[in-house]
């Protein structure tokens, strides 16, 4: 569950990949809840000068993308707020199918219902399914491309800016980071 130099690490026992927390000297972290069998969403209180719980998502077909999510979402709503939600969410609503059961966009639902709004979408007006900048490059292929991780922060937050790194310029994984400026405001 955690990482050699004491962060937070979430993910398959079985697997080099997860999600890991770094922080500012001035904030610590409290893991709120041990993982459960397949880890794909967590929770650590953050407190600093701004305090929050933070929800990490990395999530895997188990049995698919959706579900590990929802399940997570509703495990820790009763948990203090504000909420932040981050991650690798591996899903979009271009990825629905016509006769799905459950949709992204039913997902992306529960997630808001926390009382956060996805930092990408705020900031640029884009709808779920229309971004223009991708967040993963499939097999670090610049010509299959998706959005699928996001940054979702309180609606009384304010955006100063969000960036998403070209191609180009972030190698070290098929995935670019969403960075997110905010200012917090008054806890």
């Amino acid at each position: 569950m955690c990482a050699e130099d004491g962060l937070p690490w979430f993910g398959r026992p079985d697997a080099k990949n997860g999600t890991t927390v770094l922080r500012g000297p001035e904030y610590r972290f409290e893991v709120l809840a041990k993982p459960r069998r397949q880890p794909c969403v967590n929770a650590l209180r953050i407190t600093g000068p701004h305090s929050f719980t933070l929800v990490t998502v990395w999530t895997w077909p188990a049995p698919n993308y959706r579900q590990p999510l929802l399940d997570g979402i509703r495990r820790h709503s009763k948990l203090p707020g504000p909420f932040v939600v981050a991650g690798d969410f591996n899903g979009n609503p271009v990825f629905d199918k016509p006769r799905g059961r459950v949709r992204w966009s039913s997902c992306f639902d529960a997630v808001e219902r926390l009382g956060v709004t996805s930092a990408y979408h705020a900031y640029t007006s884009e709808g779920y399914g229309r971004e223009s900048r991708a967040t993963h490059y499939f097999l670090r292929n610049a010509a299959r491309t998706f959005h699928i991780d996001f940054v979702f922060i309180p609606t009384q937050w304010t955006i100063r800016s969000v960036t998403v790194p070209p191609f180009e310029d972030f190698a070290m994984s098929d995935h670019r980071p969403v960075i997110v400026d905010v200012n917090p405001g008054a806890d």
